[in-house]
């Protein structure tokens, strides 16, 4: 049924069929199909979907889909939320995958020391005269 399956953490496994990823639970039920080209363990309670490009998540207790495999990156932000980027955009996304902050940035940084989130937004260079 499965080509491989790697060790079962917290009664989830990674397994492949025919070259693809999903997941599995300890009674060899599907979870999430054979539809990914990688999956790995992220942040100690989350997996990584990849698919082609894109990244998505899933939530590591109970193998649901936080957010499809859509973003270009995704980076632990603070405990629950994520930064992710989509075409050059960046926003903070919960783990219920409900936008905390808009895809309005050029780049958002999480400061771990203030505990608040820093955004850039680019603007279009402008020319001064001396006069």
């Amino acid at each position: 049924q499965y080509d491989s399956i790697q060790s079962f953490h917290l009664n989830l496994a990674i397994a492949s069929f025919q070259g693809q990823y999903g997941l599995i639970n300890s009674q060899g039920k599907v979870l999430i199909p054979w539809e990914y080209d990688q999956i790995s363990l992220f942040h100690k309670k989350y997996y990584l979907l990849q698919k082609g490009r894109r990244l998505g998540l899933v939530h590591h207790g109970n193998g649901r889909i936080i957010f499809n495999a859509k973003f270009d990156t995704i980076t632990p932000g603070e405990e629950g939320h994520f930064i992710v980027s989509r075409q050059g955009k960046f926003g903070v996304l919960d783990e219920q995958g409900l936008t905390v902050i808009p895809f309005d940035y050029h780049s958002i940084v999480y400061d771990v020391t203030r505990q608040e989130y820093l955004g850039a937004i680019e603007t279009t260079p402008q020319e001064f005269s001396k006069n």
